[in-house]
């Protein structure tokens, strides 16, 4: 008698019940719902990340400007003239950016302005670069 009720014991516990099966369903979709609300939020870890792309890109670009324009007036340091020219600018650019030719124009009588792709960047007759992020 004692091997037929253990038998029966086991044939009954044996499995998951419909319960726990619920439960733990649940409990899934709780933790679903979550992590989607704070993928989705407008403070998101996507939103952030994007962010944050945008801002190291915009980065790159201004560090890369600057070099630019900074070879620029290391180049030229030995002629008479103390300030840059169109030519000088677009050249050192053109030495990083494919569209500098067509991307540099003038920007009244303090110098050029250069549109790249994350940001304008003011150049200085004497070489001082500042830039503006565009929201890209």
């Amino acid at each position: 008698m004692k091997n037929l009720s253990k038998e029966k014991l086991m044939k009954e516990t044996k499995g998951i019940t419909l319960v726990a099966l619920v439960v733990t369903i649940i409990v899934l979709i709780i933790l679903a719902t979550i992590t989607i609300g704070r993928l989705s939020a407008d403070n998101s870890v996507l939103t952030q990340s994007k962010t944050a792309r945008s801002n190291t890109r915009y980065s790159e670009e201004l560090e890369k400007v600057q070099l630019a324009i900074y070879n620029a007036v290391t180049n030229g340091y030995n002629k008479i003239a103390t300030t840059l020219t169109i030519g000088e600018v677009k050249a050192a650019l053109g030495e990083y950016f494919d569209d500098a030719e067509t991307k540099t124009t003038e920007d009244g009588a303090s110098g050029w302005k250069y549109t790249g792709e994350y940001g304008t960047y003011s150049i200085s007759t004497t070489g001082v670069v500042t830039g503006t992020q565009t929201n890209n």
